[in-house]
């Protein structure tokens, strides 16, 4: 024995301060808690700490029982039951930066979607000079926030195959789940092999199914009644370039087609088979709202001015005998519930 002292500082009691919890943030590519000391006025802290039972609200001051030693802040113990909040504002930054971290940890466990790296770079690029521009940490926060809520808003709904008609839940389906209909699936030039293309209709495949009275989405025949899908300015003229279907099917594309959910969704197309060509007279914009007419007969002829191989077919549905009109939301979602009109 030497008879030295100890160096190192005699433990210190706990005391009890008040902390801010602000949510989860990314740390090392996992997941931490972040605490405000002070009652939200002093530093940000990451922490995991144990919880028994429930959960921390975002915004909230807990009792927190804190030990500084040799520099250091140490948590000792769980938080004990919140008790009062921090401003509004200070908990609206909170939050955006609570869901951006819950964003990016979902995404690093993603891979890129497959529109190739420099094509996706290009596509981020406009909001990457706009937060460089930002040298705010809530202005920071509210931009990250708010590109993962459009990104969220535009998410097509789930699709539950209990929901669709038989004969369309029997159709192959996409990366989201969607039926494919036949009239979107496209022979590659070069191979032959068939590839799906949401922009464009394969007109043989279409007028061949129109002229047999069968449905354009699932290929089965479509009874007595016949529907159409379109904008009012189709509804009007009573001429479409999208094939007819069985009402259940079309009546499903309203609620599921995320081009239709969506009001702000757009389609891509240029290097997919087939796209780049739309029907004479289109302009391919989206209509304000859509209308399914529903009839008992149509016709089918050529449409004239087209450079397609097999040309584009124009559809001239009997009149309706019932009109659904389908509208958006202020949320920029379809309404469901139609407003019905019948002849």
């Amino acid at each position: 024995m030497t008879g030295a002292e100890p160096t190192t500082e005699p433990l210190a009691e706990p005391m009890v301060e008040w902390w801010v919890y602000g949510g989860i943030r990314v740390l090392y590519g996992g997941r931490a808690l972040a605490w405000l000391t002070d009652s939200g006025d002093g530093e940000e802290l990451l922490f995991e700490p144990r919880r028994h039972g429930g959960s921390f609200t975002v915004g909230l001051l807990y009792p927190v029982l804190v030990i500084r030693r040799e520099g250091r802040t140490l948590m000792h113990e769980s938080p004990g039951k919140a008790h009062g909040r921090v401003d509004r504002n200070l908990a609206a930054l909170l939050r955006a930066e609570h869901y951006a971290a819950q964003a990016r940890l979902a995404l690093l466990g993603m891979k890129p979607p497959t529109l190739g790296r420099i094509r996706l770079a290009e596509a981020i690029e406009p909001v990457r000079a706009i937060a460089r521009e930002l040298t705010d940490r809530a202005d920071r926060a509210a931009l990250l926030a708010y590109v993962v809520a459009e990104l969220e808003h535009s998410r097509p709904p789930a699709v539950d195959p209990a929901n669709l008609p038989a004969r369309l839940a029997a159709r192959p389906r996409d990366r989201r789940g969607l039926p494919i209909p036949p009239v979107n699936l496209h022979p590659d030039p070069a191979t032959g092999e068939l590839k799906v293309d949401f922009t464009t209709i394969n007109t043989t495949v279409s007028t061949a199914l129109a002229a047999e009275r069968r449905c354009s989405l699932c290929t089965g025949e479509t009874g007595y009644w016949v529907a159409f899908l379109g904008g009012p300015r189709a509804a009007e003229l009573m001429q479409y370039t999208d094939p007819p279907g069985c009402v259940d099917c079309m009546t499903w594309a309203v609620r599921f087609c995320p081009f239709i959910v969506v009001q702000r969704h757009r389609r891509l197309h240029g290097d997919l088979a087939g796209a780049g060509e739309l029907p004479p007279g289109s302009h391919g914009e989206k209509p304000p709202y859509w209308v399914l007419g529903i009839t008992r007969s149509y016709r089918a002829v050529p449409l004239p001015g087209s450079v397609s191989a097999s040309g584009f077919t124009a559809y001239l549905p009997a009149p309706f005998r019932t009109v659904h009109t389908y509208t958006y939301a202020a949320d920029g979602r379809i309404n469901p519930v139609p407003t019905i009109r019948r002849g």
